[in-house]
């Protein structure tokens, strides 16, 4: 298969570092899913660690990916920038030595249930792409940033972002999955793969849960979506976004089971 798979930082309870040599055994790419918080609790990590986890990469097949700490925003309700770009500019320094194949980003779109006409939704829109200049400048270029869609909100409302600037898909297949979404049918029909750098699977648990073992999934459907991504040539990161070892042994084994 020509994709990387790859899983999260949050495996094993620990830091980036033990995680990242754990799974250099097993998967081809880590996401690196990181916090700020305003009480100074954060794993944005040291240079020192940085450069501990660019050997693993150096020494084995191994890549990473970036996901931002907050949804993003282009101002604050005094006018000034959002802390949310803040702190994205502080994660893209810290880990630029990793040279991670993306940078998957949410936009802030609690906005977006409330459009009440065209002008409000192109406001949001102009305010999203200025937001989106500015990481795709600190990161290095638009391909560097993967734009992930989110669940509740309609299914075309970033496509005006995708149609102005050059910047790529993460597609979240569980979040489809959560809104009662046929992932394939989406895939295949509008999708192009070629836009697409990071896809993030994950299981949705009886409860209605998302982030659990993708043994949760019917396995003709996820037979279709694998089979699809591998003859399509499909070439991104193909993320099982599971946190915890149990969901990410069970979901390791099924993806093996269909492809191998």
């Amino acid at each position: 298969m020509n994709f990387r798979l790859g899983t999260t930082s949050y495996i094993l309870p620990a830091g980036l570092l033990e995680n990242a040599r754990f799974l250099a055994n097993s998967v081809q790419d880590m996401e690196l899913v990181l916090f700020d918080l305003e009480d100074g609790q954060t794993n944005i990590p040291s240079a020192e660690i940085v450069r501990a986890m660019r050997r693993i990469a150096d020494e084995s097949d191994f890549s990473y990916t970036v996901h931002l700490p907050l949804d993003l925003k282009w101002r604050d309700e005094t006018g000034n920038e959002h802390q949310s770009l803040k702190i994205a500019q502080r994660t893209i320094s810290a880990t630029k030595d990793l040279h991670p194949l993306a940078y998957v980003a949410h936009l802030d779109g609690r906005l977006v249930s409330e459009w009440q006409n065209e002008t409000e939704k192109k406001n949001w829109q102009r305010q999203a792409l200025l937001a989106l200049e500015k990481l795709a400048d600190w990161a290095g270029g638009w391909e560097k940033i993967s734009l992930e869609n989110l669940e509740g909100y309609p299914l075309d409302y970033l496509d005006a972002i995708f149609l102005e600037v050059p910047i790529k898909r993460c597609v979240d297949i569980g979040h489809w999955w959560l809104d009662g979404h046929n992932p394939l049918k989406l895939l295949t029909n509008g999708i192009n793969l070629e836009r697409v750098s990071v896809i993030h699977i994950h299981g949705i648990s009886h409860q209605g849960e998302a982030h659990h073992s993708l043994a949760y999934q019917s396995r003709v459907e996820l037979a279709e979506i694998l089979i699809y991504l591998k003859t399509a040539g499909y070439s991104g990161v193909l993320t099982l976004e599971v946190f915890g070892i149990e969901d990410y042994q069970s979901s390791l084994r099924v993806i093996q089971e269909i492809l191998c």
